[in-house]
């Protein structure tokens, strides 16, 4: 009797991951129909990218960039290099040579 109750319970808890699984599909879709952002807010700015995306293209390390950009009034307390390294990427930008 508990090994079948144990089963029930989790054929029921199935059910319910799959419904908020689809319900979050679902609000992804709509907001993306809307024009909305979808996930996790981007952690630069508009501005503070362009600045990173020059000093990258000038042969600036992630990790220069990074501090550099942490010093900005408007910057985020802390930034990794990988942040700036990922952005850089999606972007396509890379260092020009001279």
């Amino acid at each position: 009797m508990g090994k079948a109750f144990v089963r029930i319970v989790a054929v029921i808890n199935g059910m319910y991951a799959d419904l908020r699984r689809e319900q979050a599909v679902r609000a992804a879709e709509r907001r993306r129909e809307n024009g909305e952002p979808v996930g996790r807010p981007k952690k630069l700015n508009d501005e503070l990218r362009a600045e990173a995306f020059d000093l990258r293209r000038k042969g600036v390390s992630y990790q220069a960039i990074a501090r550099v950009v942490e010093s900005k009034p408007n910057a985020p307390e802390s930034i990794s290099r990988e942040t700036i390294r990922r952005y850089c990427n999606e972007a396509d930008v890379t260092p020009t040579e001279n």
